[in-house]
Order: structure tokens, then C-alpha cells, then sequence
């Protein structure tokens, strides 16, 4: 082989060397994407799931507080806790969007009326329970609507001050959660049923 014949083919073998290098790297990059776009999902249906769970349970609270409060970025209520060989109890829960994080807080479930009381103040104030869990991180927006018996259109829960006389009309929340470049975002529906 001439010194010419070498030069061509050790080009020939750099590019399909670099081609062989974009194509792997191009999979490589699929696939994280792909591992970072499922664990996203995976976690939104676990915040989804979570509040389906509770929203069959909230209860009203009682001493003239709305059973619900649904106002920037934050949902709180009371709800029952029902545990094998326990006398049913009630604990005051909050999702909250804060510093892009999406938690569930929760209070010691219990049957003090009185300690209710003060763990709902407490959630209203936007102060975290005893036991926060994060539920969905990287989220810009958690926009939230509510329906009344009645209405014909989803409402914005910013339009009405929070607790307001209303609130224990609630019939369903429509919670939407943007994320990364979600420009629509994922929206879920939660029917509350009656009082």
C-alpha cells in the first residue's frame, strides 16, 4: 500500500468513527431523556394518586371554617382518617407548591377538636405540618380552579379571598401542574361530592 491508500482509508475509518460516536451519543441522550421524562410522569400520578385518595374523605371542620381552602399554589382540607382497630380521627392535609416543589403536609391525626383547630391555622398561614413529604420537584406553576353547585365554568380559586364564604360550596377542584417545558401542563379533575 502506497503512503496515499493509508491516508484514505485512515479518513474513511475517522468518519465512520465520528458518525458511529453522534449515533451512540444521540441514543445515550434518547435515553436519558427518556428515563427523566418517565420518572416525571411516574411521580405526577403519584401526587395524583394521593389526592385522589383524600378527596373522598375531607370533611368540614366545623367552627364556621370552610371545608376547603384552595388559593395560590396551595390546596388544604380536612380529612377523615380511618385506621384498622382505631377510632376514626381527622387531620388537617395540605399540598403546597413552594420553591418549585410540590408537597403534602399533614397533622398528627386526632380527635381534639381544639388541636384540629390550631393545625388548621397553622395550614392556612401556610406554615408546614408535622410531616411534609415532597411529592413532584421542577414545577413553575400549580394553577388551580374550583366548581360550585350551580356554576356552568371552572372558576379561578385566586378570584376569591382565601376562606372565603364559598368555599364550603366547593364540588371539585381542577388542579393543572406545569413542569420543565409542559406549556399546557397536566390537568386533573377531582370531584368532592356533597357536604
Amino acid at each position: 500500500m502506497t503512503l496515499i491508500e493509508m491516508v484514505i482509508a485512515i479518513t474513511i475509518l475517522a468518519i465512520i468513527s465520528v458518525l458511529g460516536w453522534r449515533s451512540l451519543d444521540g441514543i445515550v441522550r434518547a435515553r436519558i431523556a427518556l428515563t427523566s421524562e418517565t420518572e416525571a410522569m411516574r411521580n405526577l400520578q403519584l401526587l395524583f394518586s394521593q389526592l385522589q385518595h383524600d378527596c373522598p374523605l375531607i370533611e368540614s371542620l366545623g367552627a364556621g371554617e370552610p371545608r376547603i381552602v384552595a388559593y395560590r399554589n396551595t390546596v388544604t382540607f380536612v380529612r377523615a382518617v380511618y385506621e384498622e382497630n382505631q377510632a376514626s380521627r381527622r387531620q388537617v392535609v395540605s399540598y403546597r407548591l413552594r420553591d418549585r416543589i410540590i408537597s403534602r403536609s399533614a397533622s398528627v391525626p386526632t380527635r381534639d377538636a381544639a388541636k384540629l383547630l390550631v393545625d388548621w391555622q397553622a395550614a392556612k398561614s401556610e406554615a408546614d405540618l408535622v410531616s411534609s413529604v415532597p411529592l413532584f420537584s421542577d414545577v413553575e406553576a400549580m394553577p388551580i380552579h374550583i366548581w360550585f353547585n350551580g356554576n356552568t365554568d371552572w372558576m379561578n380559586a385566586n378570584d376569591f379571598p382565601p376562606g372565603g364564604p364559598m368555599m364550603n360550596e366547593i364540588m371539585g377542584l381542577k388542579i393543572t401542574v406545569n413542569f420543565r417545558n409542559n406549556e399546557k401542563g397536566v390537568v386533573k379533575t377531582f370531584l368532592l361530592g356533597a357536604q
